[in-house]
């Protein structure tokens, strides 16, 4: 009796699993709920496959470096239902991709998204190997070469004022650095060639065309001097190495930041105000409601460098001696003071930043971050968008971004 009763309990399991399994559809078609999608840049979005069943889904995109696509199962995302079936993607580039999602079995979707770009975003650098670097500019990931490579130059600065774009920088005339300023692609030389000369920062500022730097004097030490629609005016008297780093202007007033003798010094309106009593130097200068910003470094005994910010003269670190970093820009907006420097700073908060941090520019809720992926011999030219990097090089030749304007 016990053998019979468990033959119909074995029965009655089979029977329940045969029906169970004839009640299954066989999924023969998936789409994605979104058959079209436009993103600004930066911005991520989740598609999902229908119907969801049990499989895995592998994500592809036509155009990587204008959208990217990576399942929640793969980025550990909690969503609903099946992890596979979702994908998040995340828009890079302007321009155009597609989205395929494919189930093992060979069932495919696609999603067709376009990226948009409602500001003009510019990155000055370079591209090329040692001693045949090319200065370069780039628009919304476009690159344009300011020289011919024949001979070593880079764009270390750009500024855009109304239509006119400035770049400024340097290039090698076969015997010294030439200070150059760029305005739409044509160079203009703010030295004669004579001595080494470098242009480091540009600014506009009521159509007057102010462009920081340094030029060699002939005989003992580098001179810190700005040139205001190509008239130069020295800073410093050269008996000591001095340069200007960046230059601000506000209110009339005109704003430098630089280093001489190995001190960070401040010019204003070319009355110099030294930052520190330290090994130090300023690189970058903002002006915000009659606020002074200034970010640099200061060497500790054993000569590591601290990040620093300075406040109208006040000083805060960034950094520790044992992290041996600097600062190279800083960005005031509203309230928020912004410091980049390999890292990126929000109000002296450590914020997230992939690559080797040079410029950062803010807009709106946006902030922009150009620089490379190495504090030494950078290979790719980046510009990071609220933490999303474009690669602006593809890293055959080294490559750097030095500055980021956004208009």
């Amino acid at each position: 009796m016990e053998a019979n009763k468990i033959f119909k309990m074995t029965t009655a399991l089979i029977l329940l699993v045969m029906a169970t399994t004839s009640c299954k559809k066989t999924v023969t078609e998936i789409v994605i709920e979104l058959s079209t999608l436009t993103l600004e840049m930066s911005r991520t979005a989740t598609l999902k496959v229908l119907p969801v069943f049990d499989q895995y889904v592998t994500w592809t995109t036509s155009n990587p470096n204008v959208v990217t696509v990576m399942s929640a199962r793969d980025l550990n995302l909690q969503v609903e239902g099946n992890p596979w079936f979702t994908g998040v993607v995340t828009a890079i580039a302007e321009g155009r991709a597609t989205i395929t999602a494919t189930t093992k079995n060979g069932l495919t979707a696609t999603c067709e998204i376009s990226v948009t770009n409602d500001k003009d975003v510019y990155v000055a650098g370079y591209e090329g190997n040692d001693d045949s670097r090319i200065a370069k500019l780039w628009k919304n990931g476009i690159s344009q070469n300011l020289t011919d490579g024949t001979k070593d130059a880079i764009a270390s600065s750009v500024f855009v004022s109304g239509n006119d774009v400035y770049v400024a920088g340097q290039e090698f005339n076969g015997s010294a650095y030439v200070a150059k300023l760029w305005k739409n692609g044509v160079p203009q030389n703010l030295t004669d060639g004579a001595n080494y000369a470098i242009a480091n920062s540009v600014y506009v500022s009521d159509g007057d065309v102010y462009v920081a730097g340094r030029e060699f004097n002939g005989s003992t030490a580098y001179v810190a001097k700005f040139w205001k629609n190509g008239v130069p005016q020295n800073l410093t008297d050269g008996t000591r190495w001095a340069e200007a780093y960046s230059v601000f202007v506000s209110a009339n007033d005109v704003y430098v930041a630089g280093e001489e003798g190995g001190v960070a010094k401040l010019w204003k309106n070319g009355t110099a105000q030294e930052l520190s009593d330290k090994y130090s130097r300023a690189n970058s200068v903002f002006v915000s409601d009659k606020n002074v910003y200034v970010a640099g470094l200061e060497r500790d005994e054993r000569y590591h460098p601290i990040a620093k910010l300075w406040k109208n003269g006040v000083p805060q670190n960034l950094t520790n001696a044992s992290e041996s970093l600097g600062a190279t820009s800083v960005f005031v907006s509203g309230n928020d003071v912004y410091v980049a420097g390999y890292f990126l700073w929000k109000n002296g908060i450590l914020q997230k930043a992939d690559c080797w941090a040079n410029s950062v520019f803010i807009i709106g809720n946006d902030v922009y971050v150009a620089g490379g992926d190495g504090d030494f011999g950078s290979n790719v030219a980046i510009l990071c968008k609220n933490g999303v990097e474009q690669n602006l090089t593809d890293g055959i030749k080294k490559a750097e971004a030095y500055s980021v304007f956004v208009k």
